[in-house]
């Protein structure tokens, strides 16, 4: 903790800086792996002496951007310490800044599995007190694109920049919405030893996409008695002239044909043995469309197989 002292000199110079200390935020990287999300950046006070964590309070808050709920959750943040902005001058004035590095606490990350599924504006604040009533929430700053799409194996958690908003969507990764209009086929399968592969064509009209990483493709495995469900990400490859399978005549669509990652098949060793539904998910955007595919997949010992539904 400061000793008196330290306190001192840091009060007389505050004074003599009327203005109140703004906050600060700006993520270097953002991402989630299997519902976990991870935020690595800098969050400080400007015009605030921050030389070690006892010096600020850090939160991040997903807030619900729906008009239909006002949801909120809060999550304290750590700082690291980044002791090349120690001696930073602003208004005249030499301010500390070492805490000003931030980080999930312990870098374990925060767990998504437990808030509701919607759509959340990501925002932080940093605070001099530990006192809910005085956290200046603000959106933070990330200066490069942004668009990620990661399940584990329930929900599908899609990351996204807007303007200057961070958002994090959260919806099932099975998701049949009977409304849409879509083109849905297998063109190939084949299950050997503990491999299974899968390809085809999945078009949603409106879903209009033509490069990669602007969506993201989903196999998903939901055991027929226990419900264990995983989702295995899957490959795209281009392919001309889709789009003729929904009436769009004109281009696009070239990369909504599905397939398992390098044509390689998926490997089924660590999943619990039984018999399994099938599904191919499209997570496009905010939304995730799925279709049931026809037959089931047996695991056991032995490997795996293709069986009636």
């Amino acid at each position: 903790m400061p000793n008196e002292r330290t306190k001192a000199v840091f009060a007389a110079k505050r004074s003599r800086y009327q203005d109140k200390p703004k906050a600060i935020g700006k993520l270097e990287k953002i991402h989630t792996e299997q519902g976990v999300m991870f935020v690595e950046g800098l969050l400080y006070l400007q015009g605030y002496d921050s030389p070690n964590y006892h010096y600020l309070s850090k939160h991040l808050k997903l807030k619900s951007v729906s008009s239909k709920s006002n949801q909120e959750y809060e999550f304290a943040l750590g700082s690291v310490p980044k002791h090349p902005i120690s001696r930073e001058i602003f208004s005249d004035m030499y301010f500390d800044y070492t805490a000003a590095g931030t980080a999930t606490m312990g870098l374990k990350g925060i767990d998504l599995k437990n808030i509701a599924q919607g759509r959340y504006e990501i925002l932080v604040s940093a605070t001099p007190s530990a006192e809910p009533e005085y956290r200046n929430y603000i959106a933070p700053k990330l200066n490069s694109e942004l668009e990620q799409h990661d399940s584990d194996g329930y929900y599908n958690y899609r990351l996204n920049k807007q303007k200057d908003s961070l958002f994090l969507t959260k919806q099932p990764i099975i998701c049949e919405q009977k409304d849409a209009q879509f083109h849905f086929s297998l063109k190939n399968t084949w299950a050997k030893d503990h491999l299974f592969h899968i390809e085809g064509e999945f078009l949603v009209k409106g879903a209009d996409f033509s490069e990669f990483y602007v969506s993201k493709y989903y196999c998903v495995l939901r055991h027929c008695e226990s419900g264990k469900q995983y989702a295995i990400a899957l490959g795209q490859i281009k392919q001309e002239n889709l789009g003729e399978a929904i009436g769009n005549f004109n281009g696009g669509y070239q990369a909504c044909y599905y397939a398992s990652m390098n044509l390689k098949g998926i490997d089924t060793t660590s999943f619990e043995h039984g018999k399994y539904e099938m599904f191919v998910s499209l997570a496009y955007q905010s939304e995730v469309f799925s279709h049931q595919i026809p037959q089931l997949l047996a695991i056991n010992e032995q490997g795996c197989y293709f069986d009636k539904l």
